[in-house]
């Protein structure tokens, strides 16, 4: 893991405030047994979904689409483009671990995440969150940016007693 920078939060914060759509799209919590089955997401720019639909689609498909919700959040938008400005941006997803939950250790594998690194910019944390990834743990600070490798094994706890909020961006390499 690494910090690579740093941005203003508190739009972003804002533009989430009230908004009404936490797990418009409930992809990674389909399953109780997945790693992710503690998180809300707001998902931004995913894979396509379509019918049949198999889990092997998300590891494999390399296109994303920008999906509706985007124009709810202009501010966020904005940042990213700003952030990864002239880069292929993959998935982006706002995932909210609420206080006191677990994002189970795991790796993540398929020629997509080959493809991309990820990126973790905070929005809402809380002191308590820590973010363990190949044997380092670290916490991540409101308003940083952060490189991590998550073909390797990761997880994250929230053991404060508010949410935590993080965009999660792909970046093509």
């Amino acid at each position: 893991m690494k910090q690579i920078g740093t941005f203003d939060a508190a739009p972003i914060e804002q533009e989430l405030k009230n908004t009404v759509f936490w797990n418009w799209m409930n992809i990674r919590r389909l399953n109780l047994k997945t790693d992710h089955y503690q998180v809300e997401d707001i998902i931004l720019r995913y894979q396509k979904v379509t019918y049949p639909m198999t889990v092997q689609n998300f590891y494999e498909d390399m296109d994303c689409v920008d999906y509706f919700v985007q124009d709810y959040f202009p501010k966020t938008i904005n940042l990213i483009a700003n952030l990864f400005q002239g880069k292929s941006v993959g998935r982006v997803v706002i995932a909210k671990l609420k206080a006191g939950a677990h994002v189970t250790p795991h790796k993540d594998e398929g020629k997509y995440c080959e493809a991309h690194d990820r990126f973790h910019l905070s929005i809402i944390t809380n002191e308590k969150v820590f973010v363990t990834c190949d044997n380092q743990t670290t916490h991540m600070p409101k308003g940083t940016i952060w490189w991590f490798d998550n073909k390797k094994t990761h997880e994250v706890k929230n053991l404060g007693f508010q949410d935590r909020v993080h965009i999660i961006v792909d970046v093509l390499k």
